[in-house]
């Protein structure tokens, strides 16, 4: 029930724009019924949730350690799961709320970004408490990329061209939302109920 200990009162939150953020990427092996979500390591594997729109998490590079710092990494199959992937007392952001956390630090992702990362124009300064961490992305096609320099969350928004996802670069202080397909695995983070 990792789902259920990690996220109980003991998350770490920070309020930005209204709305109380994790302070941290989701980081659950089960969905909010207890049931589990399939870790897809292996190319094969990743390959058969991608073309078959199963849910699954992953590491980055399948790697424990970085899994440790970044957390899990979820497909949109995941994360739109009626089981729920995220805890109780949360919700996976829309794109409005996305838009919300935009407004909120006036377009300056350097203040989501933690201490550390992103460098010149874009290095990070945890003003807000966010604490985004430049994570990278896989595909759908087992391609991981841009640890360090950058991060991606998604949305509960799909539409024609995609979902809606965050990112957040490490060379300048941008934020942008942008679409991408289900296949691809991204960070989450996740919005307090109101």
């Amino acid at each position: 029930m990792e789902n259920i200990i990690k996220a109980g009162n003991n998350m770490k939150t920070t309020t930005i724009g209204g709305l109380t953020w994790m302070a941290q990427n989701l980081n659950v092996d089960c969905f909010r019924n207890g049931d589990p979500i399939p870790e897809a390591g292996t190319w094969e594997e990743w390959l058969n949730v991608s073309q078959n729109g199963l849910p699954a998490w992953c590491y980055y590079e399948n790697d424990t350690a970085k899994g440790e710092k970044y957390g899990k990494q979820y497909n949109w199959f995941a994360v739109n799961d009626a089981r729920g992937l995220a805890p109780s007392g949360f919700h996976i952001p829309s794109a409005e709320e996305l838009e919300t956390l935009r407004s909120a630090v006036n377009y300056d992702g350097n203040l989501l970004k933690c201490i550390g990362q992103g460098k010149g124009n874009g290095a990070g300064r945890s003003v807000t408490g966010f604490n985004a961490l430049l994570g990278g992305y896989r595909d759908g096609g087992n391609n991981f990329g841009e640890l360090g320099m950058k991060a991606y969350f998604w949305s509960s928004t799909k539409k024609i061209n995609g979902v809606c996802y965050l990112n957040l670069t490490g060379d300048n202080k941008g934020i942008g939302i942008s679409y991408e397909a289900e296949s691809y695995a991204f960070s989450v983070r996740c919005v307090k109920d109101i």
